[in-house]
């Protein structure tokens, strides 16, 4: 089974396991190396005793080295039922004087400088422990080499024997300490398995908080985090169910009156009544389409279904230029000046064209619609440091001060506003702005009237080449008036 399938508490386990196996092989090398360290200290001793015992049946004279070892006593030297004993009797320059073996001196130098010393070599193919005694005597001018060897498994099979006595209380610790890492992880995991119970259990309309007073405090980070995605669901979820009974509210009335103009077309008999029916329901349904429109706008715009990577360098003025050129015809039918200002040939922002144009189109239409016709509208394009507003102004009836905070909410419209919108324009303009990391804000003409202000956030980070610099030569003006 691959790692990513198995369960939080498996992935624990398997984390901590083998360290933990890990450090008890370690421990039980090390058990093993102190228990073979008093094995030789107790061993040696022995050794060192036999060693001296062979050394005091030494007898020096004067015509010679005389070692008076009987038989019997030879034969308690090398007995042993499990090791085989090796000793000799040798002077400095390494002649045997007596022994049943020739055992190899000290490999490492300086070892051996005190009366009795120990030692590891090989002998006949097998590893032996050596116990070095020097005998000094007045009689000689350097002192006899005593050695006393013995094969080395007793003191291995001590080592093992407690070893493995030790070995299985430690294999019964190990195992205990397993299953409370596994009792203890699963008790641990028991927040996580309340907060799955809790979202379980909700149904698709209940996106109340989960308690998290008693949880851990890495979990209350993370339940915090839920709850406040829940509260910003249950937000989204409100704002639609409105926005949808809203525009439920506002849809039927046209349609309503839609089919009602329709009955009544089918059973008019005279031509030009007929007509001007026709006429009256060609603008009611062009009204219409206008209002679903707008609705998928506002409904795209809310969602964010546009971010910051579906975003790009675009020429703002261009943009606006566009979006003053399709608007002008209806400006010259109520007979209105239309003035542009752009203190700049070019201002660059990230977006999404067909959003900025929307907002655009929103905010001017406003205005042709509310200003009487004779009026006047102001649109400027002001950027500085990376950082575009665009304002459109208008001399019209202007927005009470008690109202501006409402006329961004959707179908909010003044009681005497003039004109056939639903309400939707400053909302739309509203979210695409903040689409843009962007805000509306909305203030008194210079005269009367209302002025609508947004405001970019400043590109900081470095731009690329503008594809359009060129595109319309350095000609363009940058004040025109159209009236």
């Amino acid at each position: 089974m691959p790692l990513k399938a198995l369960s939080l508490r498996k992935r624990l386990m398997l984390w901590l396991l083998p360290p933990l196996l890990l450090l008890s092989v370690a421990w039980a090398w090390g058990v093993y190396a102190v228990i073979l360290h008093f094995a030789n200290i107790a061993y040696d001793r022995s050794l060192e005793d036999s060693a001296q015992t062979l050394a005091g049946q030494i007898s020096v004279r004067d015509d010679g080295v005389d070692v008076d070892l009987p038989h019997a006593a030879r034969a308690m030297l090398e007995f042993d039922q499990i090791d085989t004993i090796y000793y000799s009797v040798s002077d400095q320059r390494g002649a045997r004087l007596t022994g049943n073996a020739t055992i190899p001196r000290a490999v490492e130098p300086g070892l051996c400088i005190t009366q009795t010393c120990f030692y590891n070599t090989s002998l006949n193919g097998k590893s032996v422990r050596v116990a070095q005694y020097s005998l000094a005597s007045g009689n000689l001018s350097a002192p006899l080499i005593v050695r006393v060897a013995e094969t080395m498994h007793k003191r291995e099979m001590l080592a093992r024997e407690v070893l493995a006595f030790v070995l299985m209380p430690q294999g019964l610790f190990v195992t205990g300490i397993v299953a409370l890492i596994w009792f203890g992880i699963g008790r641990g995991m028991r927040p996580l398995r309340r907060i799955r119970d809790a979202v379980s259990r909700r149904t698709f309309d209940d996106l109340s908080h989960i308690e998290i007073a008693d949880m851990p405090a890495e979990l209350q980070e993370h339940t915090a985090v839920i709850n406040d995605l829940m509260s910003r669901l249950r937000q989204a979820i409100d704002m639609k169910k409105r926005f949808i009974a809203d525009a439920t509210h506002q849809l039927r009335t046209p349609i309503t009156v839609l089919r009602t103009q329709a009955e009544l077309a089918m059973r008019i008999r005279d031509h030009d009544e007929l007509k001007a029916s026709v006429v009256w329901f060609d603008a009611a349904t062009t009204r219409l389409v206008r209002l679903a429109n707008q609705l998928l706008s506002l409904s795209l715009a809310e969602s964010r279904a546009i971010g910051p990577r579906q975003f790009e360098v675009l020429d703002f003025v261009e943009l606006a230029e566009d979006v003053i050129a399709e608007l002008v015809p209806l400006a010259l039918q109520k007979n209105l000046e239309v003035a542009v200002e752009s203190t700049s040939a070019s201002l660059q922002v990230m977006g999404h064209s067909q959003f900025l144009k929307e907002m655009m189109a929103n905010l001017i239409d406003n205005a042709v619609r509310y200003t009487k016709p004779g009026g006047k509208i102001d649109i400027s394009i002001a950027g500085a440091s990376g950082c575009v507003t665009f304002t459109v102004a208008d001399n019209g009836p202007g927005i009470p001060a008690e109202e501006r905070a409402h006329v961004l909410l959707p179908f909010y419209r003044s009681a005497d506003a003039p004109g056939g919108g639903c309400g939707l324009g400053l909302t739309i303009a509203s979210e695409i702005a903040a689409m843009h990391g962007g805000d509306v804000t909305i203030s008194d003409a210079r005269t009367c009237g209302t002025t609508v202000i947004v405001s970019f956030p400043c590109m900081t980070a470095a731009l690329p080449a503008n594809p359009y610099a060129n595109r319309r030569g350095p000609e363009r003006p940058n004040r025109y008036d159209i009236s």
